[in-house]
């Protein structure tokens, strides 16, 4: 069997892209492991998804489990700068995308999605002006080597 991962599966963009695999024949008896910011119970189309959260996921639980493909949603946006401050808000789109790595290097995906908003192609190359542009740029980059290194298929979806 295979397993579609996708992370930010509880935000709207989390939930369309569930609701899009259920509808793709090809991907319709995917396995579906979903990740989040919390542990929780979404709802979609009247039918209930359990959510891990992201950052306690343990890669082990699927080793035996080929996954087909990966869809990246999760980081904090813009809006979450002001309510967390910017060292935590900082530290922890770090994590989402050490995290997101490190289940990439374990489940060597053959396709792997992430997406951004356009704030990361206004990149300044300056942290304190534009966080969340120089922190997108710097995951795209890492994933990006990092799906060069597995053989995997790599696209970059912005907003």
């Amino acid at each position: 069997m295979s397993a579609i991962i996708i992370t930010g599966a509880s935000g709207w963009l989390g939930k369309c892209a569930v609701n899009f695999i259920n509808s793709d024949n090809k991907y319709r008896s995917a396995k579906l492991i979903l990740l989040s910011s919390s542990k929780k119970e979404i709802n979609i189309n009247d039918q209930k998804y359990q959510v891990e959260k992201l950052l306690d996921f343990n890669v082990n639980q699927i080793l035996d489990i080929e996954v087909a493909g990966i869809i990246h949603l999760s980081f904090l946006t813009r809006d979450k700068l002001s309510k967390v401050g910017f060292d935590k808000y900082v530290q922890t789109n770090k994590l989402i995308t050490s995290k997101f790595a490190e289940i990439i290097s374990f489940t060597k995906p053959k396709w792997i999605t992430t997406v951004s908003s356009g704030a990361a192609s206004e990149n300044s190359g300056d942290i304190e002006i534009n966080p969340y542009g120089n922190l997108k740029i710097q995951e795209e980059h890492r994933l990006l080597e990092l799906a060069r290194e597995l053989g995997s298929n790599y696209s970059i979806g912005r907003l």
